[in-house]
């Protein structure tokens, strides 16, 4: 998994650089055909300073796919909403500081050309990333390798999340059941008949897999398992159970050094005038 993970990863680098330069291509057939020409200074009245703004993004685009591979975009760790999220903000982002560097360094870069570069970067990111993806997809490059391990509940309430997801394919191979009933396994195959279901921990591998631990409270079993997926180097989520609890508008926060997260709930009030 790790091998394959690292190409789709070195694919999508590649494909947000063409779109980076699909962007700028067409942000500049753009500004000749909407934006009126007007003068900036050093800079002839009918010329397009193409090779200006160009040197000037790229620092800009360097710095966006530095924020994505922070944010495991390139790792396939980041939902598809999540990384769509992801580059509006940096998109808006790179587009007030290379605004500021262009108005504090009298760069003659018109600020329509440089607004139709950074509108034009969201939409061919996305294109591009999807191409990529269809391809790896028929190359059989991109399905996750998953495995359920835990409770349950918890398991069945995330499988709809997991079908869900338009962009990254979490293939369920596996599955372990902390608390299981026989009736409850077969309802589970109805949904994977292909997954593997073992009964003993000691029988199922992780290797090159994708694990999606879902606890149930803290047990002897749930140190094991731990323990062993650390023990291995797995990739895994660890999925609480927060069943029956109130979670919009909430966010986790760490605790640097501790092994505490706590769910922040943000709650805004109308407060009226009295």
């Amino acid at each position: 998994m790790s091998h394959t993970l690292k190409l789709t990863g070195v694919y999508l680098l590649l494909a947000d650089g063409a779109a980076s330069l699909l962007a700028f291509g067409l942000s500049a057939l753009l500004a000749s055909v909407i934006v009126s020409p007007s003068p900036v200074i050093g800079v002839d009245e009918t010329s397009f300073p193409a090779s200006i703004l160009f040197l000037l993004s790229v620092p800009f685009f360097l710095a966006c796919m530095s924020y994505f591979a922070a944010k495991g975009h390139y790792a396939l760790k980041a939902s598809w909403w999540l990384q769509v999220e992801h580059i509006l903000f940096a998109s808006l982002a790179a587009f007030i500081s290379s605004a500021l560097v262009i108005y504090a360094w009298k760069i003659p870069v018109q600020m329509d050309q440089n607004g139709l570069l950074w509108l034009s970067v969201p939409p061919c990111l996305i294109l591009m990333r999807w191409v990529v993806r269809n391809i790896l997809v028929k190359k059989g490059c991109w399905a996750i390798p998953t495995s359920l391990v835990g409770k349950y509940e918890t398991i069945m309430k995330l499988v709809p999340a997991l079908q869900a997801e338009t962009y990254l394919i979490y293939d369920v191979r596996q599955a372990f059941f902390l608390d299981a009933a026989e009736v409850q396994i077969d309802n589970f195959k109805k949904l994977y008949p292909w997954v593997r279901i073992y009964s003993d921990l000691d029988s199922i591998s992780f290797e090159n897999s994708y694990v999606l631990f879902c606890p149930n409270g803290r047990t002897e079993v749930h140190d094991e398992i731990l323990a062993q997926l650390e023990r291995d180097r797995v990739r895994f989520a660890y999925v609480p159970p927060t069943e029956g609890y109130f979670l919009y508008n909430i966010e986790p926060q760490r605790f640097f050094g501790f092994g505490i997260i706590a769910l922040v709930a943000h709650l805004f009030f109308l407060a009226s005038a009295t």
